[in-house]
């Protein structure tokens, strides 16, 4: 077995490592490109069953039809590439400023499903502000990080305001701690959550536990007795 110090091992696995890197950018590339088309072909539906007398139906059959015709070349049936064309319109006409992060390699696929997901359980007037401040928590953190359940600090049925310096971004089971447990929960200056237990200890999101700790070692047989 190659050891890890061993030069051709390490250009091997170099190699390797930027082939994942260049095929996620080629990935990225194609994917968006195939959204932007679904979203065209919704676009085009609607300006084709758009006339001023067009019935609902029509416009219905419209979109039917050619989700039924992409469908063909991407074999699959129409029902899930229409609804794929749904999706598409959102992310691409919605959310642009992801689609450009992802573009531009500062974000992935991962974290722009997890900004929509979040997004649209907002009003629409505070989906711009939203996005901006997502794609900057996105550009340090994986996918899974980020994804959650947009929680009031201040609960809703309390009065709390949904506005964005009382909405945080909390996994399930912190979302669930904060509204059926004794735990508080209140942010403080750029949006950081300062939690207060039952015991009345309190723990702030941004002092993580040091990546770094010196733990006194057991004792060992034979060795000096402390002085």
């Amino acid at each position: 077995m190659e050891s890890l110090d061993d030069e051709a091992y390490l250009a091997a696995a170099a190699g390797i490592v930027a082939d994942v890197e260049d095929i996620g950018v080629e990935f990225a590339r194609v994917k968006i490109r195939e959204l932007r088309a679904l979203a065209a072909v919704g676009r085009l539906a609607d300006a084709q069953g758009a006339p001023r007398n067009a019935r609902v139906q029509v416009h219905d059959m419209v979109l039917r039809s050619i989700s039924a015709e992409v469908a063909g070349v991407m074999r699959m049936t129409d029902r899930p590439v229409q609804r794929r064309i749904g999706e598409a319109r959102t992310i691409i006409e919605v959310f642009p400023a992801s689609v450009a992060a992802w573009e531009a390699g500062r974000i992935v696929q991962g974290h722009v499903k997890a900004i929509v997901d979040a997004g649209l359980n907002l009003p629409g007037e505070m989906w711009a502000q939203f996005e901006a401040i997502a794609i900057e928590r996105c550009d340090r953190q994986t996918p899974n990080r980020v994804r959650g359940e947009i929680d009031h600090t201040h609960g809703h049925a309390l009065g709390g305001k949904t506005a964005l310096s009382n909405l945080a971004h909390l996994c399930q089971r912190h979302h669930s701690m904060n509204q059926f447990t004794a735990w508080r929960v209140r942010q403080v200056q750029g949006g950081v959550l300062d939690w207060t237990s039952p015991l009345g200890r309190t723990y702030r999101e941004d002092a993580p536990t040091p990546a770094v700790a010196f733990m006194p070692a057991p004792a060992q047989p034979g060795d000096p007795a402390p002085s």
